[in-house]
């Protein structure tokens, strides 16, 4: 099944063991310490079908930063992912995603499309339908840890 991928370009090849203090500000809050893909497991997916994007490179709440900062984000997150996987990064998601509160959705879709992303994902859930912007895209989301109940409400089963 087909799946897209969405990366904070910072923590990717991170590990708990010796990277723990940088894994948690991952949340912001001091979360739990995960550990992440490396860029082989990236490259590997990609052969398998998947899709990946961008999540930021340092997984922040975009509506916090000035427009150099948070356009910085978004290109230094897209050049680092094509640079490393030899594919075109075509989709971002935002961290958190709510408009107005984690992103500020008067700038944030617009530096995404100049910086050269096709969709600009949110976590405002439901459907998307034609003539819906590429750049407000609602949609649902698994996250690590999660149980297998979950995991079969979005399957469908």
């Amino acid at each position: 099944m087909p799946a897209a991928f969405f990366l904070a370009t910072r923590y990717i090849g991170t590990r708990p063991e010796t990277d723990g203090e940088v894994l948690r500000g991952f949340y912001g809050d001091g979360g739990p310490v995960v550990e992440f893909l490396d860029w082989d497991d990236c490259r590997a997916m990609i052969a398998a079908g998947m899709t990946i994007g961008s999540h930021t490179v340092n997984h922040v709440r975009l509506a916090s930063l000035d427009d150099g900062a948070a356009a910085a984000e978004f290109a230094d997150s897209k050049r680092d992912i094509e640079a490393e996987t030899g594919q075109t990064c075509a989709h971002f998601c935002c961290p958190w995603g709510r408009p107005g509160l984690h992103f500020d959705p008067g700038r944030d879709p617009d530096l995404a499309r100049r910086a050269g992303y096709r969709s600009f994902l949110t976590t405002v859930r439901g459907g998307n339908r034609a003539g819906h912007s590429p750049m407000a895209v609602r949609r649902d989301h698994l996250l690590a840890g999660w149980g297998t109940h979950q995991l079969r409400y979005f399957l469908g089963g």
